[in-house]
């Protein structure tokens, strides 16, 4: 089973990292982001 809690900690660096950074960069990279939380995910899901 994936812990939840990655996820969490994930989504909630992306929150830290709207506020660090102008919205319309971040914007850009959103899916960049999201892209690298699923492989994070998956990882996590492989060594778990």
């Amino acid at each position: 089973a994936c812990p939840h809690n990655i996820a969490i900690k994930l989504h909630e660096q992306i929150f830290k990292l709207n506020n660090d950074i102008e919205i319309e960069t971040f914007d850009v990279s959103h899916e960049y982001i999201i892209d690298k939380m699923t492989k994070l995910i998956e990882q996590s899901c492989e060594t778990e």
